[in-house]
């Protein structure tokens, strides 16, 4: 039984996101992560993810946000988030 997309989660949306980000879908990738924070503004690996994608995409202002917006949620990350994206990280 399959989740109709109108029942998705912020995790459902996570993995549609990562999906689409393994076929080389960007865009539609950037699309479901930002439908998944819409329903958890909180969910921190949304936030990385899509920062990764948009950087990927060239859209270096937007990935700035949303890694600042991960390294927010989870200040331990900011290894990760400085191996990508070394200026979003203070």
């Amino acid at each position: 039984m399959s989740v109709e997309k109108d029942d998705y989660t912020e995790h459902d949306w996570y993995a549609e996101a990562k999906g689409r980000e393994s076929n080389g879908e960007l865009e539609e990738a950037v699309e479901a992560y930002r439908k998944s924070i819409e329903i958890n503004p909180d969910y921190a690996k949304s936030w990385y993810y899509m920062s990764m994608v948009l950087e990927k995409l060239g859209k270096k202002e937007e990935a700035i946000k949303a890694a600042k917006k991960a390294l927010e949620l989870k200040p331990g990350w900011k290894k990760h988030v400085e191996e990508f994206l070394p200026e979003a990280v203070e």
